[in-house]
């Protein structure tokens, strides 16, 4: 059995909201397909902000940082151009953030 997640990584998108369900779509068939692969990934959530419709928020959580950030940084990258690929519309990363739990 997996180790409870320690750590949480958030992103925040700017994204249509006409668009949004297509971003989450190719997001899950991409993007947790991919860190699917990596046993310091645990799983991800996805969240549209009652406040900005246009903000969407990933919530990914990690068993392990060490193990996070010792992906491949050339892996990521191919995930992020499948993802383009499979999402050919406008969208912006606006915010990064990690926490740890304690």
């Amino acid at each position: 059995m997996n180790q409870p997640s320690s750590f949480v990584e958030i992103l925040e998108f700017l994204i249509a909201p006409e668009r949004q369900m297509a971003f989450i779509e190719a997001d899950k068939k991409i993007w947790n397909a991919g860190l699917a692969k990596y046993p310091a990934f645990d799983r991800k959530e996805v969240w549209i902000s009652a406040e900005q419709p246009e903000l969407v928020i990933c919530v990914i959580y990690w068993h392990d940082r060490s193990g996070w950030k010792e992906i491949d940084p050339q892996s990521l990258l191919e995930l992020d151009e499948a993802f383009d690929r499979a999402f050919p519309y406008s969208y912006k990363l606006v915010n990064e953030k990690e926490y740890q739990k304690i």
